[in-house]
């Protein structure tokens, strides 16, 4: 009967031991991004087996988006070697021992590959200044703890596509959400344009309707300026005819200050303000801040609380006829 001694049982407790460390890295490594997982691994074997140098290639079976990690320092021809037999694609050998290396610095080094059905995927390189290096310990470790790693970068690459695609589905739902918020401004714009567009009309047949049954010149004047003040929002509106060389006639009114250029009251077209600009250019005219105008229509509208007005010529036959001046 063979009876193991005590270096046997040592060295087969310490293979139970590296085992039971390395069931336990996958769930060290959840969580952990690609590169973060061949590192763990470069680090979890240099101290597990001792190693003088060791290499982690990480990456897809199609070798796409590759993580490595190296550790310790190899000698002279240990780099040329692994050079030589690290290969991203195609079929290779999935071990290969560099037994013997010539000089002072004697070193055994090994390359194994573990990977989705044996091709790509996982690569580890190993050297270490142990005569026996690789043992079949070494060896079981070394795959045990290239499995492990393998399903851990797995893992992470899957949490990685899902968070990229969960990015990706945030930006395009914030585009949308922004062409939506566009699209749905341009509606209400549209809307707001349909329904101005609708008072128009609606104010054009009233108009029209008082022409059509031969309304007075007044009724049909303060349709106009009704329709208008309707339209724009306006708190006060005054159609003016020009008469004469310089004077200004008020033919309709709209808003509360009827007796503040009141529809039939006569004013002369003079000083600086709205109505005497047009009176003189034949254009629109516009006066901010009615504090600073002059003139006879300026007095009276400097006893109301009406700051900022507007004006337009009204043409008849291409004639400068009047004005339409509003005001808030």
């Amino acid at each position: 009967m063979h009876v193991d001694t005590d270096d046997e049982v040592s060295r087969q407790r310490a293979v139970l031991r590296d085992l039971v460390v390395l069931s336990a890295i996958p769930a060290a490594w959840t969580g952990m991004d690609p590169p973060a997982v061949a590192r763990g691994l470069a680090d979890e074997l240099m101290g597990l087996l001792e190693l003088d140098f060791v290499f982690v290639r990480l990456c897809d079976p199609d070798g796409a988006e590759a993580a490595e990690a190296t550790r310790g320092a190899a000698w002279t021809e240990f780099p040329e070697w692994l050079e030589g037999h690290l290969v991203t694609g195609g079929q290779h050998s999935r071990k290969e021992i560099l037994s013997e290396v010539g000089g002072s610095e004697f070193r055994r080094g090994i390359a194994m590959q573990i990977g989705v059905n044996g091709a790509g995927g996982v690569v580890v390189a190993a050297a270490s200044e142990r005569s026996d290096f690789p043992t079949a310990n070494d060896e079981l470790l070394l795959s045990l703890a290239a499995n492990q790693a393998a399903t851990a970068f797995r893992g992470a690459r899957l949490i990685q596509e899902r968070k990229r695609a969960e990015a990706e589905l945030r930006e395009a739902r914030n585009e949308l959400e922004v062409k939506v918020a566009e699209r749905t401004a341009e509606l209400r714009r549209s809307e707001a344009h349909l329904a101005q567009l609708a008072g128009e009309q609606a104010a054009l047949r009233r108009v029209a309707t008082l022409v059509a049954r031969e309304a007075s010149e007044g009724e049909v004047f303060t349709a106009i300026a009704e329709g208008i003040a309707e339209l724009l929002g306006a708190e006060e509106i005054r159609m003016f005819r020009f008469e004469g060389d310089r004077d200004a006639v008020v033919v309709a009114e709209s808003g509360h200050r009827k007796e503040y250029l009141a529809v039939g009251s006569r004013h002369r077209l003079e000083g600086e303000n709205v109505a005497s600009r047009i009176f003189r250019t034949g254009r629109a005219a516009r006066i901010d801040d009615y504090g600073t105008a002059s003139g006879p229509i300026a007095e009276v509208v400097h006893l109301t609380d009406i700051r900022g007005i507007v004006g337009v010529p009204i043409l008849v036959e291409g004639r400068l006829w009047g004005a339409m001046v509003t005001g808030t």
